[in-house]
């Protein structure tokens, strides 16, 4: 999985979960200056709720009574294994950066796509801080952003690279020089902290986003519970086919800036139109 660094990886024993958080008036209880033996007035904190469900994933695989007549079970086993595996690391990927995608709070457009003349890549994630810190109800400190994602379509990866496509037509040949000695986003870590991660699903979209991983910022979940067998085994003697399905409960859940944000993160971002859309292959539809 790819996606890891940007969610919480968490499991839970429910199916649906419900969480209160409080409301941005009654987020911060500030103290009050006081003088011995003064009393103080009890504020009372308002909250909003939110809840989230699991979805249902199912894939299942079978091995023939010939395979073991061939000597080739053990392969064959280990090749479906591995198979669902894969599919179901992809699966968990999708699910994230859709998620991702539809909970972010901040959406900019680039001012040219990133592998033109015109590109002022420094410029459209600057951006994204501008916007950020423009959001009255958004709680985000420069130690955030120094600690923040930033995944882009991985086909960019050659002008990420290349330094001089970062140089804007109005920046000094000073920084021209400085930026010269700076590859593979480099210059982006040194300037705001953030931390540059190519990811080919954003050539399907053409655009980056931008995660301020945090335990507020979103979660992946899933179900893990002793009474509910993940995997069955199935012996079907009158097709001579051994069957294993497979079914696991996931999602992921963004928490909400506020009540107000409609159920969107201040701290997850994107830019659209960093570069042209790839269409896509059959593997792998984001919404």
């Amino acid at each position: 999985m790819e996606m890891t660094e940007a969610v919480r990886m968490r499991t839970t024993d429910r199916f649906t979960e419900q969480m209160i958080f409080p409301k941005h008036t009654s987020k911060y209880i500030l103290p009050m200056m006081n003088k011995e033996g003064g009393g103080v007035e009890a504020q009372t904190i308002e909250y909003f709720k939110a809840e989230h469900e699991l979805s249902k994933w199912s894939s299942a695989v079978r091995a023939t009574y010939e395979a073991s007549i061939t000597f080739d079970r053990d392969q064959q086993i280990m090749q479906t294994i591995r198979g669902c595996s894969y599919g179901l690391a992809r699966c968990r990927d999708i699910e994230i950066l859709s998620s991702l995608l539809g909970g972010a709070g901040i959406n900019n457009t680039a001012s040219a796509q990133w592998d033109s003349s015109s590109a002022d890549i420094p410029g459209d994630l600057g951006g994204l801080l501008t916007s950020a810190f423009a959001q009255e109800d958004a709680d985000i400190t420069m130690q955030d952003i120094r600690g923040m994602l930033v995944y882009y379509p991985a086909k960019l990866i050659p002008v990420l690279n290349d330094p001089i496509k970062y140089i804007s037509s109005t920046t000094a040949n000073l920084a021209t020089t400085k930026y010269q000695t700076e590859t593979d986003g480099a210059w982006a870590e040194t300037t705001y902290g953030f931390r540059m991660r190519p990811l080919k699903d954003l050539n399907y979209l053409g655009k980056v986003i931008a995660v301020i991983p945090s335990e507020e910022t979103a979660d992946h979940v899933m179900l893990q519970r002793p009474d509910y067998p993940e995997v069955a085994h199935i012996r079907d003697e009158e097709h001579q086919v051994e069957k294993w399905v497979n079914h696991r409960y996931f999602g992921t859940f963004v928490y909400p800036s506020s009540e107000d944000s409609s159920g969107k993160s201040y701290k997850i971002m994107t830019i659209d139109t960093v570069c042209d859309v790839t269409p896509y292959p059959a593997i792998a539809t984001i919404s």
